[in-house]
């Protein structure tokens, strides 16, 4: 045997031994999933993956797949038409950056139905400095030795394996992917279809990731920090952009799609603008509510409240409620618009060592139940609500309406339309027992008049928030969530999840699905999923 058989013969019995390998290692789980006696699936499991079996059926189902470095679908998710493995123009040239700045060295995308992804992996098998989807495409005689069954049944699974970058049928867009008709002389027209490079777009997102998670970007910062030399340069990209693609389901979009969480980088196209930091961060205090917020009009406002409150002691009627609703309000904004500014602030600062707050008042990520101020309905105006509140508080009106809703039979009404069984008698109780206190009649009154709702609440305080925000939610008696699906656009720092079926208290009626997307919601700001940012 020469030298050149003897190296094929080798590099063929690495090929079997990293198939079976491979075919080995997706075999066992399903084996270990199986109860005792369950004979007949062990034994259809065993034929499934016996390599002459699965290849033949990857050989198939490899069609339902295709490698590519620019594709369709993150056009729009449901766009039918071609995408294209190419290396980009090289005659661009080296002032531009495109797919073939990256030459041989760009990570190849795959596009098509997720469930043949294993086929994928197959092919990705390295062995001998080659992989099984290079040594079908160069009809390699090692593989095609190491391939079960006879030579002309292996010649044909190589050209199938081998297909794998080719475009399925002939070139076309769709009605739902982007066109430009580029106009020609005599009324012709050239039909392009940019398709998104996703090789190249993976390669910056990679880039980014590293220089602001990796392991040896933290340390070079920490050696910043601490003033030391450290061999690692540091980069920073400010005021980047995140693209989302595929909502919840990345993976239907494309493998690189879901490898990046969905997400794309944008890097900011603007020039440089200096903006001074108007606030700074309540640093050495361990509470915000003292010397930090001791600045105007707070001071002034909390002043006036508690002058007011003496003056009127042992008092109570319409005009003195509407005085200390007028007072409270305005502390309250004036503590909201503190943390809304805070909010703006670089984030980082609560987790380094100089932050003494206490942990209520320092945390990294918000989770809203079934919240309100999503609503297209305009709620009614100050002077409105007011009027409204009055017709409530009339005597003998609003002490009537208040004992017919405080009823069982009426609490039992109301709690119904926030379950979607029927409401807990314990609830019931509850509810009854706290409708009877002294004082209780007055919270209904402000929330029948609108005055316990925020105007444009998703522009002036969901619009600020930075830091990672999960939303729970399904339908709800009382709000809707019209504007959502906006703030969700807008801001790739927040998430809604949909928990179904529940009308309001998600984490009531459904409390394991609950758990569940919040366990996956931390999971993700833990691993920096939220472009980074871990406001304050």
């Amino acid at each position: 045997m020469n030298p050149t058989t003897q190296q094929t013969s080798k590099v063929s019995s690495a090929l079997r031994a990293a198939t079976e390998g491979f075919l080995a290692e997706r075999l066992k789980p399903k084996l270990d999933a199986l109860k005792e006696g369950e004979d007949e699936k062990h034994d259809k499991l065993l034929k499934e993956f016996a390599p002459e079996t699965w290849i033949s059926s990857a050989a198939r189902r490899v069609a339902q797949i295709q490698q590519v470095t620019h594709a369709l679908k993150f056009s729009h998710p449901d766009a039918r038409g071609t995408s294209l493995s190419r290396l980009g123009n090289p005659d661009a040239g080296v002032s531009l950056v495109g797919t073939h700045t990256l030459a041989d060295d760009a990570k190849p995308d795959v596009v098509g139905n997720a469930a043949a992804l294993d086929v994928l992996k197959f092919l990705r098998l390295e062995v001998d400095g080659k992989t099984m989807l290079e040594r079908a495409a160069s009809a390699d005689v090692a593989l095609l030795e190491a391939l079960p069954g006879d030579e002309a049944q292996a010649r044909d699974w190589m050209r199938s394996f081998a297909a794998l970058t080719e475009p399925k049928g002939d070139p076309a867009s769709h009605k739902l992917a982007k066109q430009i008709y580029w106009p020609l002389a005599e009324g012709e027209y050239h039909l392009l279809a940019p398709l998104f490079p996703s090789s190249l777009v993976h390669r910056v997102w990679e880039t980014i990731r590293d220089d602001r998670f990796g392991e040896e970007a933290k340390a070079a910062r920490q050696a910043r920090k601490e003033k030391r030399h450290h061999d690692r340069a540091l980069h920073e990209y400010p005021d980047v952009a995140v693209l989302k693609f595929g909502g919840t389901k990345p993976q239907n979009i494309s493998q690189l799609n879901s490898e990046r969480h969905g997400e794309a980088y944008l890097l900011a196209a603007l020039p440089p603008s200096w903006v001074s930091e108007s606030i700074r961060p309540p640093l050495h205090t361990d509470s915000i509510f003292g010397p930090y917020l001791n600045r105007r009009p707070l001071p002034q406002l909390t002043k006036a409240l508690r002058e007011f409150l003496l003056k009127v002691q042992g008092r109570n009627n319409v005009h003195i409620r509407a005085k200390v609703t007028e007072l409270v309000q305005a502390i309250g904004d004036e503590v909201m618009e503190t943390a809304a500014r805070l909010q703006e602030l670089a984030p980082g600062w609560s987790a380094g060592p100089d932050c003494e707050l206490v942990a209520a008042e320092r945390f990294n990520t918000l989770t809203l139940l079934s919240p309100t101020g999503f609503s297209r309905r305009r709620l009614p105006s100050g002077k409105t609500g007011k009027r409204l509140h009055r017709v409530f508080t009339l005597p003998g009106l609003g002490e009537g309406l208040y004992r017919l809703l405080t009823k069982r039979a009426g609490i039992r009404y109301f709690m119904r339309k926030s379950y979607v069984g029927e409401p807990p008698e314990d609830m019931i109780d509850y509810a009854y027992a706290t409708s009877q206190q002294p004082g209780a009649r007055h919270a209904p009154y402000y929330f029948l008049s609108g005055q316990l709702f925020t105007a444009n609440a998703a522009e002036d305080i969901y619009a600020k928030l930075k830091l990672p925000v999960l939303v729970l939610y399904d339908r709800d008696a009382n709000v809707t969530f019209d504007l959502l699906p906006e703030i969700l656009s807008q801001h790739p720092n927040w998430q809604a999840v949909r928990i179904e079926p529940t009308l309001g208290i998600p984490q009531w009626e459904r409390p394991t699905a609950s758990i569940e997307a919040i366990d996956s919601f931390l999971t993700q700001a833990e691993a920096g999923a939220f472009n980074g940012d871990t406001a304050d």
